[in-house]
């Protein structure tokens, strides 16, 4: 039986890109753990996940982009690595 931890990641990215992407950033995490809470801050607004079921997740996020609007989508790719995506990180000059 495993022990329990918390753990906190804060990571700083910026987009020297001409242009606004969409980066992805995965990571690996045992079998077995949980991710409790995720939070996002973009050009200075803060976005707090949701849990949601896979399909309507990507739902939301699909029309948050669409709408022009920044969003984050969190999936499990498999039973170890967690995908983070996010729309848009604009590019330095625009921030």
């Amino acid at each position: 039986m495993g022990g329990i931890a918390a753990v906190t990641s804060v990571r700083t990215f910026r987009n020297q890109e001409s242009q606004d992407i969409e980066p992805t950033m995965t990571f690996p995490v045992p079998v077995d753990a949980v991710l409790c809470s995720l939070k996002a801050r973009i050009d200075g607004r803060e976005l707090i996940a949701v849990a949601a079921p896979k399909e309507e997740a990507r739902e939301t996020y699909e029309v948050a982009i669409d709408g022009g609007r920044s969003a984050v989508l969190h999936e499990e790719l498999i039973s170890s690595e967690l995908a983070w995506k996010q729309f848009t990180m604009p590019n330095s000059e625009g921030s």
